[in-house]
């Protein structure tokens, strides 16, 4: 079993899209990266989805993530959650081709509220935390241009009024905001076996956790690390260190 990841380099990619002619095919129809595609099956290969009763894309963007779940794993319910206005409509157009794949346009925090989200024409960069000079400098197209309000929920009361129960993997890809969706699982993280987060490596936005601070928030309620299967490189120098990284846990056996 391989039990480490990482990122496909161009023959790898070839080599993916020979083995799997199908999935690279949606793939390319649907909008799904093949570098999506390729950690989804790893993810596979290492037993993420055995037990998976369900899969909690939170901050799932356009849905590229929720797709290629849906493309290699065509068993586990998807639930889909994206605040973006812009952003959410492409989710739901993916969500109508892979009926496994249930839209929700709203957040998840530490207490259900109404926030701003600063909204730029780079979706991936909306956040309810200011994105920092160094993330503009980044991505220039990350500078907010307008602002939405946006409707919050916790994790254990939304997963408690939509009965969604059973071993559970979670991806977190919230822009600062992690410590704030974490401390929102309360008694519910019981469920969640497995959780890919992705961390803010430099401070890219104001007031978001660091890596230390989510490392001891997670440690606390029960997860360990299996591997760091993802970093993300500034589009304006891929040559200097990552900015972000997506970090997966495990939850430990009692």
């Amino acid at each position: 079993m391989q039990q480490y990841y990482h990122e496909p380099g161009f023959w790898e990619k070839i080599r993916n899209k020979l083995l799997h002619p199908r999935q690279s095919w949606q793939g390319r129809r649907y909008g799904v990266y093949e570098s999506d595609l390729s950690l989804v099956r790893w993810l596979d290969r290492i037993g993420v989805f055995a037990e998976c009763a369900g899969v909690v894309d939170v901050g799932a963007n356009v849905g590229t993530f929720s797709a290629a779940i849906a493309i290699v794993h065509p068993h586990c319910p998807i639930y889909a959650i994206e605040p973006g206005a812009d952003a959410y409509r492409l989710l739901e157009a993916k969500a109508r081709v892979f009926g496994r794949i249930r839209p929700f346009r709203m957040a998840l925090g530490k207490r259900a509220e109404t926030l701003d989200l600063h909204v730029s024409a780079l979706s991936e960069a909306n956040s309810f935390l200011p994105v920092t000079t160094e993330h503009i400098k980044a991505w220039p197209t990350s500078e907010p241009s307008s602002v939405e309000r946006i409707g919050v929920e916790r994790f254990d009361a939304w997963v408690t009024y939509h009965k969604i129960t059973g071993s559970l993997f979670v991806k977190i890809d919230v822009q600062g905001f992690e410590a704030a969706v974490l401390e929102g699982f309360g008694g519910k993280s019981e469920l969640v076996k497995y959780l890919l987060v992705e961390f803010q490596l430099k401070s890219m936005y104001a007031g978001g956790a660091g890596p230390a601070e989510l490392f001891a928030q997670l440690e606390g309620m029960g997860y360990e690390l299996h591997g760091v299967p993802r970093y993300i490189y500034s589009s304006s120098d891929r040559a200097a260190k990552p900015v972000f990284a997506d970090f997966l846990f495990y939850r430990k056996q009692s």
